[in-house]
This record gives structure tokens, C-alpha cells and sequence, in this order.
């Protein structure tokens, strides 16, 4: 559940303040225990702009963040989390923009009995929305993470992140979008903290028709677990094609299908524990009033 308040004074100042809470069962994919464990998130968000001129834009968020873990053996997995950001953006009269943003997560974990996992990351980066002709648009956030542990520095991380896209329109029926890029996410375990995400990926998608659109995903991803030692890298390749057809304004029906593979370091003698590779179906409804 999600509930926001769209918040405007005067022309120039403007925002959003909301929470956000979810419930939902925690992956097997990493775990050899056949427990369930409900993972219950929660967060408060504020966002303010300040419009200092029509090309000109100031804005600043915070965020207070919490996840816990209902299974008793993975509550030292528990993180609360605060956040603070500030951006300027600058707008072209032609609807581009370019801009910088910073902002700074601290990071606690509670049911921990040391505080060597908890940490702060920073990040400082430049964003670029530019629609290079009328076929071809750019999206890119390049700039520098750095998470700094309060305990052990051999688990910190310091260097360049960085996330591009493109989108091309050669046809009113065509559309293609190539993404690379290099990125931190929070990952949780009894041993890792992060994970360093080097991928690309490609989305071609075609119109077959007014009402039915056909779309595919391939993707490849370099996993670096961090701080974990010995360090566990993973390869992940995932292959997607879907349909979605739209019999009437307010109704989307989608079906898809998805195979996935993974290649892991990971070995207890020659046996790869964390391989693996999968096949789904996912199919869904989406009315919109």
C-alpha cells in the first residue's frame, strides 16, 4: 500500500510527502533453509521543489526506511535506514535537461551483535535526459559512490557508477532500448552487505497493432558480492518475450515467458552450490480508473 500528498504553495514551491508499506516472502535463491520469512518494509518520504526560475529547479528529499524479518534466524538482516538528497536540475526549452544530484543513506543494523556491517553511502551524480534527434533519446546518470564502513575500511567502496540508456524510434511501430551500466545494491546477508552490478541489457518492441504490442528483454549482469571473503561473483543471463494486448482504453492483459540462468564462484569441493537456471510464466491484469 502507497498513500502521497501532491503538495503546491504559491507557483514556486511544490512537493510530495508519503509512506509506503509492503509485506512480502523473501527469495530462496541464496538461502539452503526451506524457512519462511516474511519481510515487512516500511517508509516515510518528503520531497520539496523550489522553482527558481522557468529553466531552474532546486529540490530536496529525506527518506526513513526499515525492513524486518519475521524468521528468527534472519532478524540480524533487519536495517533501518535514513537518507537525505538535494538536486539542480536545469530544463532547455526544448523539455531536455541536465543536472546534478547528491545524496547521503545511513545505514543501521540492529539485531546485529557487532556494528561492523553498518555503513553510509554518498553519492554524487550528474543526470542527463537529452533527446539527441527525433528518433533518439538519452537518458545517463554518470558520478562516484562511496560506502564507508564505521568499523572494518577493508569493506568499503570507492569509484565510479555510472547508468546510460537509449531509446530509438525508427518506426511509429518500432521501438529499441539499449541500458548499460555500473551500480551498487544493497544486499543482505549473514556475510554481504552489497553487491557491484556491472549489465547491459537490450529491449526491442514492436506494435503489431493498435491494440497488441510485443516486447523482449535480454539482459547479462557481473555480480560482486562485497565484503564477503572469500568474495562471490555471479553471472546472471535472462531472456524475456511478452505480449500485452489492450482490448479496451482501461485494460492491459500481459503474458510472458522467461528463462533464466546463473553462474556462480561459489563451491563447496566442485559442486557449484549457487547455480542454477529456471523457466517461468507470468501473466497479469491491470485495470486503471
Amino acid at each position: 500500500g502507497r498513500v502521497a500528498w501532491l503538495w503546491q504553495i504559491g507557483n514556486h514551491w511544490s512537493g510530495e510527502a508519503g509512506y509506503r508499506q509492503r509485506r512480502f516472502l523473501s527469495g530462496f535463491e541464496d538461502e539452503f533453509l526451506r524457512i519462511q520469512d516474511l519481510v515487512d518494509f516500511r517508509s516515510f518520504t518528503f520531497k520539496g521543489s523550489y522553482e527558481l526560475h522557468p529553466r531552474w529547479r532546486v529540490s530536496a528529499d529525506l527518506a526513513d526506511d526499515e525492513a524486518t524479518h519475521s524468521a528468527a534466524n534472519r532478524r540480524s538482516l533487519d536495517v533501518d535506514g535514513k537518507t537525505w538528497g538535494l538536486s539542480l536540475i536545469y530544463r532547455t526549452p526544448a523539455a531536455n535537461s541536465i543536472g546534478i544530484r547528491a545524496h547521503r543513506t545511513e545505514r543501521r543494523y540492529p539485531e546485529r551483535v557487532t556494528t561492523s556491517f553498518d555503513h553510509t553511502e554518498t553519492r554524487l551524480n550528474t543526470i542527463v535526459n537529452w533527446r539527441l534527434s527525433g528518433a533518439i533519446k538519452l537518458d545517463a546518470k554518470l558520478g562516484h559512490t562511496q560506502v564507508r564502513h564505521e568499523v572494518q575500511s577493508d569493506q568499503n567502496f570507492s569509484g565510479l557508477t555510472w547508468q546510460a540508456a537509449a531509446t530509438w524510434d525508427p518506426t511509429g511501430k518500432i521501438r529499441v532500448i539499449a541500458e548499460g551500466s555500473r551500480n551498487l545494491s544493497l544486499y543482505e546477508t549473514t556475510l554481504t552487505d552489497y553487491v557491484v552490478i556491472d549489465a547491459v541489457r537490450i529491449s526491442p518492441i514492436y506494435a503489431i497493432s493498435e491494440k497488441l504490442v510485443m516486447q523482449a528483454d535480454l539482459s547479462h549482469e557481473n555480480r560482486e558480492y562485497r565484503p564477503g571473503i572469500p568474495r562471490r561473483e555471479d553471472k546472471v543471463r535472462l531472456a524475456r518475450i511478452g505480449l500485452t494486448y489492450t482490448p479496451i482504453r482501461n485494460l492491459d492483459i500481459s503474458l510472458s515467458f522467461e528463462a533464466g540462468k546463473r553462474e556462480s564462484n561459489v563451491l563447496i569441493g566442485d559442486v557449484p552450490i549457487n547455480d542454477y537456471e529456471y523457466q517461468s510464466w507470468l501473466g497479469t491484469a491491470k485495470v486503471s480508473f
